[in-house]
């Protein structure tokens, strides 16, 4: 497997508690994290942009949706600027959505510093659209959290084959017992047992085991829902 699974065996909790599956093979076990540990998105610290960078910024997107590269970009610095996503690790949206223009790419390296053709025009997703977009998933919140890992490259592989497979997939970041973690997810399902059907296909494509079934809050589907 690629990637490690942060949490332990448990019981599963009836009274409102968060219920995990442990999925392996065609069976699901019941899980849930530890009771006294605090999972919370974790925040990259950068330094705060210039008036002149988010000129910069706002000047390179020519049109609503879409971006024209600029020399020596990446899907993933093209991601991290405001005017786009303000979050590098939504280089998967930009890679879902251009999916034609970027499949050959990055070969069997990382696609997410690739150095991408200047002048190549990339579609990405407006916050308009996003929030157009999260009305699909009221009520749903069932996610399958593929892989887990501390190291982001060993999710690019996954990730790219499930996308190339018609998955929409995205990392959210977590912090559990003090320690980061990326989790490569597929969401959003209207309950469980959709979920736990869907992830046997999942894990053979992503070509792992243990992939587990989870439900997101409301914080995380409204983060990565639209996108």
């Amino acid at each position: 497997m690629s990637g490690c699974v942060e949490e332990k065996e448990g019981k599963v909790d009836n009274q409102g508690g968060v219920v995990r599956f442990k999925i392996r093979a065609a069976r699901a076990v019941a899980k849930k994290e530890p009771a006294d540990e605090t999972v919370k998105q974790v925040h990259d610290v950068r330094p705060a942009m210039s008036v002149e960078d988010k000129r910069e910024d706002r000047n390179r997107v020519e049109k609503e949706g879409i971006y024209t590269v600029k020399k020596g970009e990446s899907l993933y610095s093209i991601a991290e600027k405001e005017d786009v996503y303000g979050n590098p690790l939504k280089w998967i949206s930009l890679f879902r959505l251009n999916l034609e223009r970027l499949k050959d790419a990055g070969g069997a390296g990382d696609i997410r510093h690739e150095i991408l053709k200047e002048g190549m025009e990339l579609r990405y997703i407006t916050p308009e659209d996003a929030e157009k977009a999260l009305s699909h998933f009221q009520g749903k919140g069932w996610v399958v959290n593929v892989l887990s890992s501390q190291v982001s490259g060993k999710i690019v592989p996954a990730a790219k084959a499930l996308i190339k497979e018609g998955y929409k997939v995205y990392i959210s970041e977590a912090r559990v017992r003090g320690e980061n973690w990326l989790r490569l997810r597929i969401g959003f399902y209207g309950d469980s047992a959709d979920a736990a059907k869907d992830s046997i296909k999942i894990m053979s494509i992503a070509g792992v085991s243990d992939a587990w079934v989870t439900k997101a809050d409301e914080k995380e589907i409204r983060e990565y829902g639209g996108f």
